[in-house]
């Protein structure tokens, strides 16, 4: 999952007020979707955690790689009303390391709405990571992206291999494994993704490189694992992309996964873009991206409502 600073669209602004969420309130991004006419009741979103209002109890983690801008999930929950969506699911940013308490606390805000992906060492125990489930988290991240001398570009967070141990204990209390990282770590992952009998995850659409195409190997792995009902992929673009604003180097992708088997699939706006420097993605653009993208409408429910509902047991 990606980390960083927010954008800021639409921090400045001032909104008028809508009962149809169909106007962003202020500190949202982005101009309304043109929604298709059938009703965005029961839409799920996924879309990643940002930091909490400043607090001594909600630390960042120690030597963080970066700090993120303040998005406290009462700005959360009102990209999800502006934009026309019911639920979402946040995800534990590294910024906060292995310090869950700020996801916790964004949960406990509205638990019927939202879900969570958190993060723990591999030591971590069946009792802990059962609280953690009650408290509304249903899976867990891990990463691997690493820079040109080999090391982790992100402080904080738990590589992939730690999957090995917390496996037995992520089975037994029913949570599913996200990974951050690219398609050409697929290679010596999918030997325990076949194996392992629980859902993982991948984020934007595997950071896959539009320069290779969709025959290439890696992009090819990922697309059989998703049709062998192994991974789930988020359909986010705009991270893997180099065509700000409409990502269209990524529609192929898009579509050949949506060929491929589209109730392994979900979306995910990415909101507040932490890390993003320039070029900030609008939330309401990439729903109309994914609307267009997306043409047949029972696949786009599924993307949308059926697949989220599955896998984070709302």
């Amino acid at each position: 999952m990606p980390d960083g600073q927010s954008g800021s669209s639409l921090f400045e602004r001032a909104i008028a007020p809508s009962t149809h969420a169909k106007h962003h309130p202020a500190g949202v991004d982005g101009p309304t979707p043109a929604f298709p006419e059938e009703s965005s009741a029961g839409r799920i979103l996924r879309l990643p955690f940002a930091r909490l209002r400043a607090s001594p109890v909600l630390p960042f983690g120690e030597r963080a790689t970066y700090t993120p801008r303040e998005a406290p999930p009462e700005r959360y929950l009102q990209m999800l009303d502006a934009i026309g969506f019911t639920r979402g699911v946040l995800v534990q940013p590294s910024a906060h390391g292995l310090d869950n308490r700020a996801l916790l606390n964004a949960l406990s805000v509205d638990p019927a709405r939202v879900r969570g992906v958190a993060v723990v060492d591999q030591g971590a125990s069946v009792e802990s990571l059962a609280a953690l489930k009650s408290r509304g988290v249903r899976g867990l991240r891990f990463s691997r992206l690493l820079d040109a001398h080999g090391a982790s570009r992100y402080k904080n967070t738990v590589d992939v291999s730690a999957i090995d141990e917390l496996l037995p204990k992520m089975l037994e209390v029913g949570l599913h494994a996200q990974l951050w990282l690219g398609v050409d770590e697929l290679a010596e992952l999918s030997p325990l993704i076949r194996s392992a009998s629980i859902p993982f995850v991948i984020d934007h659409l595997g950071r896959c490189d539009a320069r290779r195409g969709v025959g290439d190997t890696a992009f090819q792995l990922m697309c059989d694992l998703v049709r062998e009902g192994h991974l789930w992929v988020k359909l986010t673009p705009y991270r893997a992309s180099t065509e700000f604003p409409h990502y269209q180097d990524m529609r192929p992708f898009h579509e050949h996964l949506v060929a491929t088997r589209p109730d392994r699939l979900l979306w995910g706006s990415d909101w507040p873009h932490v890390n993003i420097q320039r070029h900030v993605p609008d939330a309401g653009h990439l729903v109309d991206l994914l609307d267009s993208w997306t043409p047949d409408r029972s696949t786009w429910r599924q993307i949308l409502v059926s697949n989220p509902s599955q896998l984070y047991d709302f």
